[in-house]
This record gives structure tokens, C-alpha cells and sequence, in this order.
């Protein structure tokens, strides 16, 4: 049975705790975004999915003044193909960076113009730089002692962050390395090529 990456990922946050779609989808957003994206309208089709294989049920909850929702919870089965997803080798990832693309043919252009491409791409990740600044706070603020503790599901949430925000602070720096060095090696006769 093939599962997909985003199945994987909503077995794996309803190992923490039943959700509904709409929990998961928020979920999704909070923990996983800085690093992986699904669209809203990715979740509800995989759940039917991953219920159809026996990976997940669902109960019915009841709401007043809303519709009723349903809250799905991991099945044994989920677990273990969850488990064995988790210690399967994984490829370095695939990078696809439309920025760097870019920057490959910015010899074609004035350097004032690609240093001011590159500092306001250094704005960009320094504005997400904050945001995961600012999430980092509130983690560390509502599971304090789960930070220290490897087996508390909030402890791999902040290692992810981590990584965001080492690649945010590293990308915003490079940017900023690149446009200066740009601004120290302008010559007014640009050759093409390289």
C-alpha cells in the first residue's frame, strides 16, 4: 500500500492526539509549514484514504449550532506503517529554489538592480525569520519542560523549528553576503558569460 507524505504526516500528528480535519489542517499550518506544504484541500481526501486502507477511523462528534465533525484517531495498522515510514532511509531533499534560478542569469542585468533583489529577498526570509522567532517564544513559553524532553512530541516539533530558523537566518545572511559582494565588485565594464 502505497501513503503518500502528506498521509504520512497527518498519521503522525494524530499519533500525538485524535483531530478533526479542520484540527489537522490548522496543525498542518503551525507545525509544518515552515518546511512542507498542503493545501487545505489535500487533508480531507487523504483522510478518506487513509480510513479506506484502515490506517485511521473516525467518531462522529456532534456540535451544537454547527454541523457535526468527525475526529479521526491512528489505528494500530496506522502506527506501524507510520513506524516503519519513520525509520525507512529518506533522499536528501529535491531543492527547488526559483530564487537561485534567478541569481544563475543576474549577469544579465545592472548589479544595482540584483543587489536590490537580493536585499529585499534578505527582507523576505528575515520577515519569516521573525515569525519562527515568535512561534519559537510562544513554544517555549507554553511547554517549557517538554522542550527538554526527547520523548515529548512538542520536543521534535521545536527541533523542526530549529532547522527553519537556522535556514531563514542562513538564506537572509547569504543574501546580504551576496549583495555586498556584488556592491565591493561592480565594474562598469560588465563581461557576460560565466
Amino acid at each position: 500500500m502505497a501513503v503518500s507524505v502528506l498521509g504520512h504526516t497527518l498519521l503522525g500528528l494524530l499519533a500525538r492526539e485524535p483531530a478533526s480535519g479542520l484540527d489537522l489542517t490548522h496543525a498542518l499550518q503551525q507545525r509544518i509549514a515552515f518546511f512542507w506544504h498542503a493545501r487545505h484541500s489535500q487533508v480531507y481526501p487523504e483522510l478518506a484514504r487513509l480510513e479506506k486502507d484502515g490506517l485511521v477511523v473516525h467518531t462522529v462528534v456532534p456540535q451544537r449550532d454547527r454541523p457535526d465533525k468527525k475526529v479521526y484517531a491512528l489505528t494500530e495498522r496506522g502506527r506501524q506503517i507510520l513506524l516503519g515510514w519513520l525509520l525507512a532511509p529518506t533522499d536528501p531533499p529535491q531543492i527547488r529554489d526559483e530564487f537561485l534560478v534567478k541569481v544563475t542569469s543576474f549577469w544579465l542585468i545592472e548589479p544595482e538592480r540584483a543587489i536590490d533583489l537580493l536585499l529585499d529577498q534578505a527582507r523576505q526570509h528575515e520577515e519569516r525569520l521573525a515569525m519562527l522567532t515568535g512561534i519559537e517564544g510562544g513554544m517555549q513559553a507554553d511547554f517549557q519542560a517538554a522542550l527538554a524532553d526527547p520523548s515529548a512530541p512538542p520536543f521534535m516539533t521545536y527541533l523542526t523549528l530549529q532547522r527553519g530558523l537556522s535556514y531563514e537566518r542562513e538564506y537572509a545572511a547569504w543574501c546580504r553576503w551576496a549583495a555586498e559582494y556584488l556592491r565591493q565588485h561592480q565594474r562598469p565594464d560588465r563581461d557576460a558569460g560565466a
